[in-house]
């Protein structure tokens, strides 16, 4: 047996002794209600949860105290496939992020002597690779951007931050002021548009300290807290958000500590840490959980749209739920046990059975090798479309999403049970992008709102789509100007901007979509039906800008829910559009504004006479392909179904089934 693994065994002893001395179960509380779902043997110490194939389905990546590293594939229901091996030692820490330039979650792990770099393959395996890594008394891991390039960087036990190259390799790295860490999370403490940490170090000194970054990937102390003595070895997860809603990032993290809590139990010590939002601590809150926990959350379980506190206590093997008021401040602990003799500390949170609400796993393995146990909460359920919806801002904002129910999706609150925000150079253009992924998407009204990043200075432009799976591309923003400053939340420091999932679509085009004529036509016949069903006649707007500062076209009196613009627009271009009613006394509210992407060419114009595609399209690609004549052109034009093969005989096919037999239209691959 090697020396790690005989110093886990000797762990794992030492901690079952603890654990077990005392066999009192915490009795279910009904104030938040779950369902206990036992699925899988296996053996558990450290977990975490992610979409890694790309199916909509929430997936587990775990180590176990002795065994190596597995992924448990989620099925959609609360359940989850067999588990298969992945190439980490046993007790190794692990987090997910996009290592390289693809758009598939990557595993980075870290035992007490190596680090791993899993580069995800797309079909369920994983190209690993490794380095030697001073053994530490713990082991943790967590990402973030360091060192002011769009490369994904990591910070590991036992104080060492690697700077990443977009490969998979981790070429450098730095050394933090400190010697020991326990735990951390990232965010921008002092809003400068940087990564910054908050780390819980080790060392016998349990002292929490925001470190900020210089954007090179050096860190220095602004603030600190003293938490009295770690009693076990055992590394320990926080949770980052905004929990009094003032929009400067908050933390908290918890500590078992050997006091009685009653007799003979430990104590675990739970403090908040509300930002100041410039690096230092504006206050502290604190709350006790009985029994030792190690792993904490947030969500919004009880979905009043406020952020509440989740731990997993493995002394008891239950599921604490610390309701937030939305002030900093929290309700008691309230208690679901997991119905196991199992060691349950170790937490991962989701949306396992795809209803809208906040779900929670854990796990075992210190004595029995159990079961994974997941917390299927029993809030009502919402229809949840197939399909999630992705929002990418490029290249200068930041931004949130927030979804018909009011719950958002951002860098500090998610209170969107399967939601996600991330950050990766989605286009590859050397510029740090965002994502907001919905898994949950719903029929209704989304509100994006987007900030200037902190570290952009104007001017500035920036890009905006969003993908409902693989059929629908919406294009709302396209080299605009990002908001004139980087903080704050008044109207002129945010661009916002609605959009509405329809079962049938409102308007033509729908908002957001490509359209291929510079003097495209517009209908608003659904929200005739909806909102003007009283109306006489429209009045309708046209701007290259969101507000309507300067229209470009403004008509009034319009008998017909629909129009044909009269001027020629430019090409690769976003228009925004909006119309109003009259009932002959009232005018109504202006509609929201809707987007219209002008795309770089005309989809199905081979001839090029700006117009089709129609029979003399057809014509021409027939002399092209059967006759020698020439070819469009604008070779994209010609591409009908998108497949880099222009005006050949799958292009005339789609053609001629467009105009003689109602089929689909072109697209030519946008």
């Amino acid at each position: 047996m090697t020396r790690a693994k005989l110093v886990h065994v000797v762990l794992a002893l030492f901690l079952a002794t603890i654990f077990l001395s005392v066999n009192v179960q915490a009795e279910p509380n009904e104030g938040v209600l779950f369902n206990i779902v036992a699925d899988e043997y296996v053996d558990m110490m450290y977990l975490v949860a992610g979409d890694l194939d790309l199916d909509n389905k929430v997936d587990l990546v775990f180590s176990g105290w002795i065994d190596g590293g597995f992924i448990a594939f989620g099925e959609g229901n609360g359940m989850f496939e067999e588990p298969i091996s992945i190439s980490v030692s046993g007790s190794s820490n692990l987090t997910l992020g996009y290592v390289n330039t693809d758009a598939l979650l990557d595993i980075i792990a870290v035992s007490n002597t190596t680090i791993y770099i899993l580069l995800n393959n797309g079909d369920r395996t994983f190209t690993t690779t490794s380095w030697s890594n001073a053994a530490p008394s713990i082991n943790f891991i967590t990402t973030g951007y360091f060192n002011n390039d769009v490369f994904l960087d990591f910070v590991a036990s036992p104080n060492k931050v690697y700077f990443g190259d977009g490969t998979g390799a981790f070429p450098s790295n730095n050394t933090l002021p400190f010697s020991d860490l326990y735990g951390a999370d990232v965010s921008d403490f002092n809003l400068d548009g940087f990564d910054d940490l908050v780390v819980l170090e080790g060392s016998g000194t349990s002292t929490s300290r925001i470190l900020l970054n210089d954007g090179n990937g050096n860190f220095s102390e602004s603030s600190s807290l003293s938490l009295g003595a770690l009693s076990i070895s055992v590394s320990t997860s926080n949770a980052l958000a905004d929990f009094n809603n003032d929009g400067n990032p908050d933390f908290a993290l918890i500590t078992p500590v050997a006091t009685a809590c009653p007799a003979s139990n430990y104590t675990s010590y739970g403090t908040v840490g509300l930002g100041d939002g410039n690096g230092g601590i504006l206050a502290t809150e604190s709350f006790e959980v009985c029994g030792t926990a190690y792993n904490m959350t947030t969500a919004d379980v009880n979905r009043d749209h406020k952020l509440d506190i989740v731990v997993a206590d493995g002394r008891f093997k239950v599921l604490v739920v610390l309701l937030g008021n939305g002030d900093g401040t929290f309700q008691p602990p309230d208690e679901t046990s997991f119905g196991t003799e199992e060691v349950t500390f170790v937490l991962a949170q989701g949306d396992y059975n795809r209803d809208g609400n906040p779900d929670f796993s854990s796990g075992g393995g210190l004595v029995h090798f159990d079961s994974i146990y997941s917390a299927l909460n029993k809030q009502p359920g919402r229809p949840i479309l197939p399909e999630p919806m992705v929002t990418t801002g490029f290249s200068s904002v930041a931004f949130e999403v927030i979804n018909p129910e009011g719950f958002k999706i951002s860098r500090l609150k998610n209170t969107v049970a399967g939601g996600r925000y991330e950050r990766f150079d989605k286009d590859n253009d050397g510029q740090l992008d965002a994502q907001a992924y919905d898994y949950n998407l719903e029929y209704g009204e989304y509100t994006l709102v987007f900030r200037r990043r902190a570290d952009i200075t104007s001017p500035a432009i920036f890009d905006a789509n969003i993908s409902i799976g693989d059929s629908r591309h919406l294009t709302i923003f396209k080299d605009y100007e990002t908001p004139g400053t980087a903080k704050g939340s008044a109207a002129n420091d945010s661009i916002v901007f609605t959009i509405s999932i329809d079962e049938f679509p409102q308007t033509v085009p729908e908002s957001g979509e490509t359209a291929f004529d510079v003097t495209p036509s517009f209908s608003w016949s659904g929200l005739s039906r909806n909102k003007f069903s009283s109306a006489i006649s429209y009045d309708f707007q046209l701007d290259s800008k969101v507000d309507f500062s300067a229209p470009l076209i403004s008509e009034t009196g319009l008998a017909n829910h629909t129009y044909s613009t009269s001027i020629l627009l430019d090409r690769d271009k976003v228009y925004y559009w909006r119309v109003r009613s009259f009932d002959g006394a009232i005018y109504s509210d202006w509609s929201n504004s809707m987007a219209v992407y002008i795309g770089p060419f005309f989809c199905g114009d081979c001839n090029n006479d700006n117009s089709g595609p129609n029979i003399l399209d057809l014509t021409f690609m027939v002399d092209y392909i059967f006759r020698g004549g020439p070819n469009s052109e604008i070779l994209e034009n010609a591409d009908l179904n998108g497949d880099n093969f222009p005006s050949d005989i799958l292009d005339l096919t789609l053609l001629v089934d467009f105009i003689f037999r109602g089929g689909a239209k072109p697209t030519c691959g946008i």
